[in-house]
């Protein structure tokens, strides 16, 4: 065999181990991230389309410094029925968690039970929450939302609480750590007389950005197999690439058996 023969076998069998390497990657399922949009109240920080980030950061999505303000803030009375509606954009079972407070740097989650497949395996459901935790174990599913979900809980009676945060936390099973994702309402919960009066918002700087992830983890992707409800799409792109990279190894085999002749 001449040396310029040499040379095509040797590229054309690193090309076949490249497309063999891609085409395996293309026939494994993708990871994929869950994801919620915060509809109402309405959400502290701007939510990016299509999925409603950034939410990965404790305690209300953005990382410290970043995330666009939104300005809104909503105000309710002490003992007010809240509505509370969320678009799960990418499926995960598990549940809601509310928390008011003016320092969101107190806000906790709850502890997490993992097991051997499932980090965030389970997590404790408090039925009867403290302040700052006004609701927990809200939208329990195990399967895909038909749609917007909207479900209502009750303020404290007497509670007071002007220019504070609503954070809402959502926990994922089936899902690599960390197991919460974050969105967060600026809100005003004042007595009758003080309805008309709505405290100046704060956006300088804003106290919500005091909190570190919940045990020291770095926020990540999920890590998961599972995939946004009712999309084709990345199934028909994925044998798209598959055809054409079965395609490009039939040419390799071709200059390769050619320049072995």
């Amino acid at each position: 065999m001449s040396t310029c023969q040499a040379r095509l076998v040797s590229r054309a069998r690193a090309l076949l181990s490249l497309l063999s390497f891609s085409t395996l990657a293309a026939l494994s399922p993708s990871p994929a991230q869950a994801h919620y949009m915060l509809l109402q109240p309405a959400s502290a920080y701007m939510q990016s389309s299509p999925y409603g980030d950034p939410q990965k950061t404790a305690p209300c999505g953005p990382a410290a410094g970043a995330g666009t303000p939104t300005g809104q803030v909503t105000t309710y009375r002490p003992g007010d029925m809240v509505t509370l509606t969320i678009r799960e954009t990418i499926f995960h079972p598990g549940h809601y968690r509310i928390s008011i407070g003016p320092d969101p740097s107190k806000f906790m989650t709850p502890p997490v039970t993992p097991m051997p497949g499932d980090q965030c395996a389970s997590v404790p459901i408090d039925m009867n929450p403290v302040l700052p935790v006004v609701a927990d174990g809200l939208l329990q599913h195990s399967t895909n939302f038909a749609g917007d979900q909207t479900v209502t809980f009750k303020l404290p009676a007497g509670f007071t609480c002007p220019n504070c945060t609503m954070q809402i936390v959502q926990y994922m099973s089936k899902h690599a750590a960390p197991c919460f994702y974050y969105h967060c309402a600026n809100v005003n919960i004042v007595d009758n007389a003080d309805m008309s009066v709505q405290p100046t918002l704060d956006l300088s700087a804003p106290p919500d950005m005091a909190d570190l992830p919940p045990s020291g983890q770095t926020p990540t992707g999920c890590g998961c197999q599972l995939g946004a409800a009712g999309s084709s799409a990345p199934a028909s792109r994925g044998g798209a690439l598959v055809i054409s990279l079965l395609a490009l190894s039939a040419l390799a085999l071709r200059r390769l058996r050619w320049a072995t002749r």
